[in-house]
C-alpha cells in the first residue's frame, strides 16, 4: 500500500478489520531518503521531488495514523511509534529537506502525543518517536548495524506498562532524548529488579 494514498489506507484499515475491532500498536517507518541530483538541494531541487519526500516521510505518518484511530481508539489504550532519524537534530549540507522532513515528524509525534492525550483522556496512550540510528537499509547499504538493531527499543516501547512515556524521543541504544521544548523522559524504561 502506499501510505501517501488515503484510498490505500482505508483498505488496509478495511482489511484489518475484517480481523479485529482494535488495533494496540502502530509503528510509523516509511520513509523516503534526500534523492541525489544536486549538492545543494535547498536551493536546486525541484519542487516535485520535495513534494514527494514531504508527502512520504511527513504527511504519509499522518494519514497513516488518522486511518488507524478508530481502530486505536477502540480499546483500552495504544502505542505508536514514529521511526525518525538525527537527521531531525542535524543542519547538514546538501541534505536539508531530508532533515527538515525528520525534524516535522518529530514535531507530527510530540504533537499528536498531545493531541491524543487530550482527546482520548481516559485511555492509556503512549505515543512517542524513536531513532533507530544508522542502520543498514534501502537507503543506508553503507552501514553494518542490523536493522533488525531497533526491535528490542519497539518491542520496550510498544509493550510499556500503564502511565508511560507519551510524547518523548528515544534512541534504539535506549538513550532518552530532548527535542525542542520536550526534555528528556526522566524515568528509566525498564524496571530494575
Amino acid at each position: 500500500m502506499d501510505i501517501r494514498s488515503e484510498g490505500d489506507l482505508a483498505r488496509a484499515v478495511g482489511s484489518i478489520q475484517h480481523v479485529t475491532t482494535s488495533l494496540y500498536g502502530l509503528v510509523n517507518s516509511a520513509a523516503l531518503p534526500q534523492p541525489a541530483g544536486t549538492a545543494f538541494p535547498l536551493t536546486g531541487q525541484s519542487t516535485v521531488a520535495w513534494a514527494d519526500l514531504l508527502t512520504t516521510n511527513v504527511t504519509g505518518q499522518w494519514l497513516t495514523c488518522r486511518a488507524a484511530m478508530p481502530l486505536l481508539s477502540h480499546g483500552d489504550g495504544f502505542r505508536i511509534l514514529f521511526l525518525s532519524s538525527f537527521a531531525g537534530w542535524a543542519s547538514t549540507s546538501g541534505f536539508g529537506p531530508y532533515n527538515i522532513s525528520k525534524s516535522a515528524l518529530n514535531t507530527l509525534g510530540a504533537s499528536f502525543a498531545a493531541e491524543c492525550a487530550t482527546r482520548y483522556s481516559g485511555k492509556d496512550i503512549q505515543i512517542n518517536v524513536l531513532v533507530p540510528g544508522e542502520a543498514r537499509t534501502e537507503m543506508n547499504q553503507g552501514s553494518t548495524e542490523s536493522p533488525y538493531s531497533v526491535v528490542s527499543m519497539v518491542l520496550v516501547l510498544l509493550s510499556h506498562p500503564p502511565a508511560g512515556p507519551n510524547g518523548y524521543f528515544f534512541n534504539r541504544d535506549g538513550r532518552h532524548l530532548a527535542f525542542a521544548y520536550t526534555q528528556e523522559y526522566p524515568q528509566p524504561l525498564l524496571a530494575v529488579r
